[in-house]
């Protein structure tokens, strides 16, 4: 263990230098030829780097993916792997983000560095666990506009999932949602599939991401506040005053195309076509003993889903979690089918699985009779992942309230642009 403790060391000192040796020579050269440096090396280096650490993931007992989401599981989740240096290949990583300007090829070692984060995630204590949106968001920030859409699949596929912790009052991963989301549309403004991916899987699961999308909106530059007001007005229809209107903002996202889910990443999938992703894989070692270039967590269809499924004892606890489908509407009125109420109008659109299974694996409202009786403490779904409507400022919290005053120029902007 020593020697490959020290030879794993010895290999995060080459990437420190390597990185160093391009940012000074960058610098040096930055008025003059222009950000130059070769990255063929750098590239690589990251490679070796997330090859190395899926091959001892793959060998790893236990569900290291499970035991992310319980922060009470922590000690136990890290004394699974090795003791090596993986806190210092992540601060070398980070540390080299601003200087990832100067990589003459960009597009793929920044493929390898998303990769590589996405393969550490495991390994990372709760602190340096909760900081990866952050770090995530400055790395969006410059790397080159065409990797923004990988990026966007790497937190929505393999980060997001185990960080944002419903009911999780100690973590602060939650907090850097708002800059997150800032980030994504000043990047790329135009682009409503990342948009849409990343807010949906946001709000499968944390609560209240109205308020995220009104500090983009109070705070952010206008590239960034136009995307998110469409979005508050797309994914919150009652925000919008009359039928006309929300017709309008429908009609304005209808235009365009929305996310499509991931195909089943099975290399053993008998589909004959590339088959739609339901399910996420919570077992490491079942993709990364087919192949071990591209870290957990696997995403199957069906099929796949149930022949694994099959062959596992009923005694042990279940890996596979239901997937959401895009949205492509939000209902104003409940739809539940066997809503009893004589008030519809919907209060909450709840993105639990245990719900969605009602509407097709898609978000569904609920009017506030059907939501108490859905989601309570007798039937154990209080803990269910659910957007409530956008209420009045002055039943906010007070700092939320100052955000909320953002509201009064909302729909000057949904009419003045076309940015959907």
């Amino acid at each position: 263990m020593g020697t490959r403790s020290a030879a794993f060391s010895a290999k995060i000192r080459s990437l420190r230098e390597l990185q160093t040796k391009i940012s000074q020579t960058g610098l040096q050269s930055v008025n003059q030829t222009g950000p130059n440096q070769p990255g063929m090396d750098l590239s690589n280096s990251y490679r070796w780097f997330s090859t190395t650490l899926l091959s001892i993931l793959r060998d790893v007992p236990k569900l290291p993916y499970q035991m992310i989401r319980n922060r009470d599981k922590d000690e136990e989740r890290l004394s699974l792997f090795p003791n090596l240096d993986y806190k210092d290949l992540y601060d070398t990583l980070y540390d080299f983000i601003p200087d990832m300007q100067y990589v003459t090829n960009p597009d793929k070692c920044g493929k390898n560095l998303l990769i590589l984060f996405a393969s550490l995630l495991p390994f990372m204590d709760r602190t340096t666990i909760e900081d990866f949106p952050y770090n995530m968001t400055e790395l969006i920030d410059v790397l080159p506009l065409e990797l923004c859409e990988d990026a966007v699949d790497v937190l929505c596929d393999n980060l997001l999932p185990f960080i944002l912790v419903s009911g999780d009052t100690e973590g602060r991963g939650n907090d850097y949602v708002p800059a997150m989301l800032q980030t994504v549309m000043y990047k790329a403004p135009q682009d409503t599939v990342i948009h849409r991916k990343l807010v949906e899987c946001i709000m499968t699961y944390k609560v209240d991401v109205h308020i995220d999308l009104l500090h983009v909106i109070a705070y952010g530059p206008t590239s960034a506040k136009i995307p998110a007001v469409n979005l508050i007005f797309f994914y919150w229809p009652t925000l919008n005053p009359t039928p006309a209107d929300r017709k309008d903002i429908v009609d304005r996202f209808q235009t365009s195309s929305s996310w499509a889910p991931p195909f089943c990443t099975n290399t053993n999938c008998e589909a004959n076509e590339p088959v739609q992703a339901r399910k996420m894989c919570l077992d490491h070692s079942i993709p990364l003993n087919q192949r071990s270039d591209f870290p957990p967590p696997a995403l199957y269809c069906l099929d796949c889903a149930d022949k694994v499924e099959q062959k596992r004892p009923k005694s042990e606890s279940p890996i596979f979690e239901d997937l959401n489908v895009p949205i492509s509407f939000i209902d104003t009125k409940c739809e539940n089918k066997n809503c009893r109420s004589t008030e519809k109008m919907g209060v909450v659109t709840c993105l639990s699985s245990e719900c969605t299974l009602y509407n097709s694996h898609r978000p569904i409202r609920y009017c506030e009779q059907c939501h108490r009786i859905r989601h309570n403490e007798r039937r154990g779904t209080s803990n269910h992942v659910f957007q409530r409507n956008v209420p009045v400022p002055w039943e906010m919290e007070s700092e939320d309230r100052k955000t909320c005053l953002s509201r009064t120029s909302l729909q000057v902007h949904v009419h003045v642009t076309d940015n959907v």
